[in-house]
This record gives structure tokens, C-alpha cells and sequence, in this order.
């Protein structure tokens, strides 16, 4: 049983499963889930912004770092690049005034909500913009305790700022905002991230989430 049996960017992984495991037998998505009442509904609320011109010239120093990689040694894959890139995209500041936009009209986002940021120095500059909404946040990284986890999930917080930490295994009913600074390339990890807020909540019948990208 896998939320995500198969990698789209790794198919010697796929052909392992499929060899080993064997194929799919029954695949169960959101959507219909979300209709047989299931899940929650949610919006999504994509913010649009452009690469600086710093950004561009990090993106062109990554693409001459990859050459004289694979001029050293040409068994690199390509998906090497994709990351390396992927990465500029990921901690541009240029989503930060954006941000700070968003919220100055919809400060109610931050409410249960968890925000997945690339990197903890990265997360540092979110949360410089949330402090001026609220002040019951807390980070959860790799080297926080748990009993953080503890807070949010009993309302004694109401924004987390993490990054993978907590992408999978976790049950909390109340998160109803997700906001996605970093996305990982993986549709089914971006699935994962997302339904961290479409589970059910007893405690509030007519909950529908957000998600903000």
C-alpha cells in the first residue's frame, strides 16, 4: 500500500517495484476521494512571480558548473542539471515580497497552517515576513522535538515552518492551509504535502483548505 509506488524521474526504481512487486492493482486519487466525502475539498491559489536577475545568473553559473561536471565525468545524468536548477527556483527572494502581498489580504492563511520551505536558512527569511501576522510559529526541522509537533496538533500553534520533515506520516485534522515555498519535482511528494490538510476534521464539519504554490 503506497501513496507513491512509482518515481516518474527514476524508472530503474519503477522497473525494480515492477519486477518485484508487480503492477498496480487498484489506484484510488484525490478526486475521488475527495467525492465520496473522503477528503476535504480545497482551493488552490497559485502565486506568480519572475526570476531576478541575480536568480538568472545563478541559473547560468549552475549550468557551467554541470559542463566541467560532466566533462569530468560524462556518466552524470541529466536530471543532475534539473536539481541544481531547481534549486535557484526554490530560494528566489523574489517570492518573499509576493508573499508578504498575499498574506496583507488574506492573513487567515496562516491559520493551522504548515509552510514548506527548500532550506532552514531559507525558512528564516519566511519567517521574518510571518512574524509581523503572528507570533505562535515555530519551525520543525530535522533537529527539533517532536513535542512541536505536539503543539500544533492541539491548536497551542498555529504555523509550522518546516521542509520534508513532515511531508509524510503525520494525521493532524485541523491543518486546513498548506503553503508550498519549495515543491519537490515528484508529483506524489507534492501530493503527499497537500493532503496534510485535506484530512477530515470532526472538530470542524465545513473545513475546506488552501493550498498557495
Amino acid at each position: 500500500l503506497s501513496a507513491t509506488p512509482f518515481d516518474p524521474y527514476n524508472p530503474d526504481r519503477n522497473e525494480f517495484i515492477r519486477r518485484e512487486v508487480g503492477p498496480v492493482v487498484y489506484e484510488f486519487g484525490l478526486e475521488p476521494a475527495i467525492k465520496r466525502g473522503i477528503l476535504t475539498e480545497f482551493d488552490y491559489a497559485p502565486i506568480r512571480y519572475s526570476l531576478s536577475d541575480a536568480d538568472k545568473a545563478r541559473q547560468k553559473e549552475q549550468f557551467k558548473k554541470f559542463a566541467g561536471m560532466k566533462q569530468q565525468n560524462p556518466t552524470i545524468p541529466q536530471t543532475r542539471l534539473y536539481v541544481m536548477l531547481s534549486r535557484v527556483r526554490k530560494e528566489s527572494e523574489e517570492k518573499l515580497p509576493k508573499f508578504r502581498q498575499h498574506l496583507e489580504q488574506h492573513p487567515d492563511a496562516l491559520d493551522k497552517a504548515i509552510i514548506f520551505v527548500a532550506s532552514k536558512d531559507y525558512g528564516q527569511k519566511v519567517q521574518e515576513i510571518i512574524y509581523d501576522f503572528v507570533d505562535d510559529y515555530h519551525t520543525y526541522y530535522g533537529e527539533d522535538d517532536e513535542s512541536t509537533l505536539e503543539e500544533f496538533s492541539t491548536g497551542e500553534l498555529s504555523t509550522l515552518v518546516t521542509s520534508k520533515a513532515i511531508s509524510e506520516g503525520i494525521d493532524i485534522q485541523s491543518v486546513k492551509n498548506i503553503i508550498l515555498f519549495s515543491s519537490p519535482r515528484s508529483r506524489g511528494t507534492t501530493t503527499q504535502r497537500i493532503g496534510r490538510a485535506l484530512r477530515k476534521d470532526p472538530a470542524n464539519p465545513g473545513k475546506k483548505a488552501n493550498i498557495i504554490d
